[in-house]
């Protein structure tokens, strides 16, 4: 085996690990992976699950009412001296000493207000879970708009090189015009101006494609040095058909979640009518050996029961507790019929802006395509000098515009789609 055959084996064994080290530096992302992302890794969504997980053992510790205490060990009773009995009387070189050991239980049963804790901490517990929901569906929907943003800023860095590389072979040809004597100098001049403003141009849309990058790093959570590659770089045209369902936004997790809230509170209420009523039962129950552990020890076991209700005066009389809750619901109430109308609203907006964006986007590629051509003939009539400097600067301008104008279009045709989606009550 020459020399070139083992250098050949060696870069064909090395070529899988170097390509693994290329993948794992960088992230292949759409629309899909945004979203799917984001539920995995946000810190934010983390967090908030970790309330909602606090939320969960608040209610397993609520149902923990109806357990006993249970003890278990033993005592030791020694006195010397002075003792008073039952009736008062007192004796004196006393020397007593006795011995306890054995289990026991203590048990308080509140099944009026326990029970109806544990209702109202259920329904809190919903009300968490689609604020959660609505939590995740705001910061997927954050993350879409800047993975959006990247995407169009992307578009517009491509149209600018393309019309800066088109303005520099502008400037090639007039410097060989202005040579042969066919162009003035103030034509070259002009067109090295133009070629400026453009590489200008170039410089702070690549700076804002770094920032946006930065932004949807940051939101996905995933480390600055993996570089982002787009499963597919062009701005695409969403042309679903979306029905309106005036309703519809009545499924929204927020107001779901108000609507939790006020049930959970309404549950607590009940503790200040129902719950005043149903009495406490108490027991306490042990088993044990008792003596001197000198001589003898007795088996002995004690079984207490009481029945009891229990409430403050306040509750009766003045019911300020009641008065709270009263002020809660209601206050609750009014943030609902709040929010109702403010759903309604934007659903009735997103709905427009839906609308309005499929017909901005239908007019923006038409210009773009009257564009386009005015640009490839004031090129071509450049070539052959029947078409001045200043023509073929204001060509590359407003192609320049109709792209800008189209991505944008594009861009808030997308954008509008998901903030219609979420106004339907859907989500992520």
């Amino acid at each position: 085996m020459n020399k070139q055959t083992i250098i050949v084996i060696l870069l064909l064994l090395i070529q899988p690990i170097i390509m693994a080290q290329t993948d794992s530096s960088s992230l292949l992302i759409n629309i899909d992976s945004v979203i799917n992302i984001s539920k995995a890794h946000s810190h934010l969504i983390k967090k908030y699950s970790q309330d909602l997980n606090k939320t969960r053992a608040g209610l397993i510790q609520a149902k923990e009412w109806y357990f006993p205490t249970i003890y278990a060990g033993a005592m030791l009773h020694q006195l010397h001296g002075a003792s008073m009995n039952a009736d008062g009387k007192f004796y004196t070189d006393v020397d007593r000493k006795n011995t306890w050991a054995g289990i026991g239980a203590n048990l308080e049963w509140d099944p009026g207000k326990s029970s109806i804790m544990v209702a109202a901490i259920k329904k809190r517990l919903k009300s968490d879970e689609y604020s959660f929901r609505a939590f995740t569906n705001e910061l997927i929907l954050n993350n879409i708009e800047v993975y959006l943003k990247y995407k169009k800023q992307l578009a517009v860095v491509k149209s600018v090189i393309s019309i800066n590389n088109v303005s520099e072979k502008i400037v090639k040809q007039i410097l060989i015009q202005v040579k042969a004597g066919k162009r003035y100098k103030s034509d070259l001049l002009m067109a090295k101006t133009n070629h400026r403003h453009f590489s200008i141009m170039l410089v702070n849309a690549e700076k804002e494609l770094k920032n946006l990058e930065h932004d949807l790093s940051l939101g996905l959570n995933i480390d600055d040095g993996q570089k982002l590659l787009l499963e597919d770089t062009l701005l695409r045209e969403i042309n679903e058909l979306v029905n309106l369902d005036a309703l519809a936004y009545k499924n929204r997790p927020e107001l779901k979640s108000r609507i939790e809230t006020i049930s959970s509170l309404q549950k607590e209420k009940l503790t200040q009518s129902l719950g005043l009523f149903i009495p406490a039962l108490r027991l306490n129950a042990y088993q044990s050996v008792f003596g001197d552990i000198d001589t003898d020890l007795y088996n002995t076991n004690e079984l207490n029961t009481a029945l009891l209700w229990r409430f403050s005066l306040s509750d009766i009389f003045s019911r300020g507790k009641l008065k709270s809750y009263n002020a809660g619901i209601k206050g609750q109430i009014d943030q609902l019929n709040y929010l109702d109308d403010k759903y309604r609203s934007e659903l009735l907006k997103h709905y427009n802006a839906w609308v309005s964006s499929k017909s901005s986007t239908s007019i923006s590629r038409e210009a773009l395509g009257f564009a386009q051509e005015s640009m490839d003939q004031t090129i071509a009539r450049q070539a052959l000098r029947t078409a001045k400097p200043f023509e073929v600067y204001q060509a590359q301008e407003y192609l320049l515009r109709a792209q800008m104008d189209y991505f944008q279009s594009v861009y808030e045709n997308n954008l509008s789609y998901y903030f219609l989606k979420l106004s339907l009550g859907n989500s992520f």
